[in-house]
């Protein structure tokens, strides 16, 4: 319930000057409409993906060269695996810099 009432303020304090009372623009998607949803809802899964993307590479990259070769060396078998694939990354990375 609180959600429709978060959406319907949202509907009233973006309403332009040239829209009648609960009426719709004559420009643009109608709030509310299938089409609507489905930008609403494209939207958010881009910004949800874009903010999960941006954490795992901010993970990666927070790796040293120094730990992924500890680990590579020294580290049970599935460590020396993924440190062994994420090295050259992390290497390829830092070059950049």
């Amino acid at each position: 319930m609180q959600l429709l009432n978060s959406l319907m303020a949202i509907r009233m304090l973006t309403m332009t000057a040239g829209e009648s009372n609960g009426g719709v623009a004559s420009e643009g998607i109608p709030f509310g409409s299938v089409t609507w949803f489905l930008y609403a809802g494209l939207s958010c899964f881009l910004v949800l993906f874009a903010g999960i993307m941006s954490g795992l590479t901010l993970g990666l990259m927070s790796l040293g060269l120094v730990d992924l070769e500890i680990l590579q060396r020294s580290g049970t078998s599935s460590e020396k695996k993924q440190a062994a694939a994420i090295l050259p990354v992390v290497k390829s990375s830092t070059s950049f810099l």
